[in-house]
């Protein structure tokens, strides 16, 4: 039994509210192969360039903080002030 002939089986079984969530899901994954995702290295780098970041920004502050453990310091407590009426 085919991918498409097993979901047709599974869907006849399912009430009408699910089956029209499956078609929908179905009609949104056809258009998603329709439409051309790819875009290339020059594309990203015009995108970057159109942002205004400097030369070599991203290359220094990737994985700057690898060897630096984020540590959250101990707070003070707040005074529990009288609710609004």
């Amino acid at each position: 039994m085919s991918t498409a002939e097993t979901i047709y089986e599974l869907v006849k079984t399912m009430p009408e509210d699910r089956a029209y969530m499956v078609l929908k899901f179905a009609e949104f994954l056809h258009q998603e192969t329709n439409v051309s995702t790819e875009r290339t290295v020059e594309d990203i780098e015009t995108t970057v360039d159109e942002l205004g970041w400097e030369p070599g920004f991203f290359e220094r502050t990737a994985g700057c903080l690898a060897d630096e453990p984020i540590v959250r310091y101990p707070q003070p407590f707040y005074k529990v002030r009288e609710s609004l009426k």
